[in-house]
């Protein structure tokens, strides 16, 4: 299959995964209440819902790209496109619209004159951190009233979510 993964998007049913999955008691309600929960969970938490486009003067798919850049450095625009999902043009148009509010510069690399560095300027260092403290703030809120011993229960589970979708 060319290095395709088969599954969700195969148009086939997977006949494992029945009414019900003996494992642990878990059942395709509990999953479709999963999927649903974790979908909402994303549009709203992390500004992905198309209501609320922009932060801060900058898209969501930008916003993306400059947390990226800021916790790798630099990248080049392949790189980025990777890490975001996108084709290259999207997220050459990103970096574009990033680098137009002097949030990021493009810098040649001096060994290959062909490749070009994306790098977060300090004027994108603090609209990334802007961003993010804000979001910290409206998160501390929304989850005062559940304690720490549950937020750090909570936040594993992510992680460890988060990691099985990188397979």
């Amino acid at each position: 299959m060319s290095g395709r993964r088969r599954g969700h998007c195969s148009g086939q049913i997977n006949p494992k995964f029945g009414t019900t999955n003996l494992k642990r008691g878990l059942s395709s309600a509990d999953v479709d209440r999963f999927y649903m929960s974790l979908t909402r969970l994303l549009r709203n938490y992390q500004f992905r819902d198309r209501d609320r486009q922009v932060i801060c003067g900058i898209s969501v798919t930008q916003c993306y790209a400059l947390d990226f850049l800021v916790h790798d450095k630099r990248l080049t625009v392949f790189q980025l496109a990777e890490k975001l999902a996108l084709n290259k043009g999207n997220a050459s148009r990103a970096v574009a619209a990033l680098e137009t509010k002097g949030a990021v510069s493009r810098v040649r690399d001096s060994t290959n004159h062909r490749v070009h560095w994306i790098e977060v300027t300090a004027r994108g260092r603090e609209l990334h951190d802007r961003i993010t403290e804000g979001l910290k703030r409206a998160y501390a809120r929304r989850l005062e009233p559940f304690g720490g011993s549950f937020v750090r229960r909570v936040a594993g589970l992510l992680d460890q979510l988060a990691d099985l979708a990188r397979r």
